[in-house]
């Protein structure tokens, strides 16, 4: 399901040790956990989420930077300095015509593996979405990056703990993100989008929480 994005070469990769994935929703500024989610052996952000000026809340390393094919663009030195593996995810369409921009970055960056979560990945997590809310996935409902890369972690690694997701804010009070003002509040994006097209974090935060609730992931908080 991981492949090399240039050679096409399938990926194992297994991390001995833990994950946390850094989720973008403004409830992350209502905690200062920097040091302790930098003693996580491998952390995880996505999309162009960023560190500095964040740092006492989320911590100042990034190991893998896992991002929508729609975002690529978006990926700056601020973003990709530092970092060792940047996963992109879509149909394979949408990553091979992101090829160019790619290529730049792996120029510009020639030490940083460049991997793609292809067309396998996102069926077997349509099977995921099926097995935990018992529904078909369709047209109308996006996965977000958040639940690929929940779920791409567990893959890879035994212990996933997870921070920064609007799951945790039950009121949903707080900013979309913790960064910018994108939609607003999560209650006015979750509304939005609950009976439309788009991203479905009311059914996400249910199967989060479960997972949460029988331990196959952990809340950080």
């Amino acid at each position: 399901m991981l492949y090399d994005y240039f050679s096409n070469k399938k990926i194992q990769l297994k991390i001995n040790g833990n994950i946390i994935v850094i989720g973008n929703s403004g409830n992350i500024k209502n905690y200062l956990l920097g040091n302790k989610i930098n003693n996580f052996n491998v952390i995880i952000r996505l999309n162009n989420a960023p560190i500095y000026g964040y740092e006492k809340y989320i911590g100042s390393r990034t190991d893998i930077r896992i991002c929508a094919h729609n975002a690529i663009g978006n990926l700056d030195d601020s973003l990709l300095k530092n970092i060792k593996i940047l996963v992109v995810w879509g149909v394979d369409l949408h990553l091979y015509n992101k090829k160019n921009i790619l290529l730049k970055i792996k120029k510009k960056y020639p030490k940083l593996k460049i991997y793609k979560l292809r067309d396998d990945y996102l069926d077997y997590n349509y099977t995921l979405f099926h097995k935990y809310t018992g529904k078909n996935r369709n047209k109308m409902i996006w996965l977000s990056t958040g639940w690929f890369a929940i779920f791409f972690a567990k893959m890879i690694s035994n212990t996933v703990y997870v921070h920064g997701f609007g799951f945790t804010d039950k009121n949903n009070i707080c900013k979309y993100h913790y960064y910018d003002n994108l939609n607003g509040s999560q209650k006015n994006y979750y509304n939005i989008n609950k009976n439309g097209m788009g991203h479905k974090f009311h059914i996400e935060s249910f199967v989060f929480s479960n997972l949460i609730n029988n331990n196959i992931i952990y809340n950080l908080t």
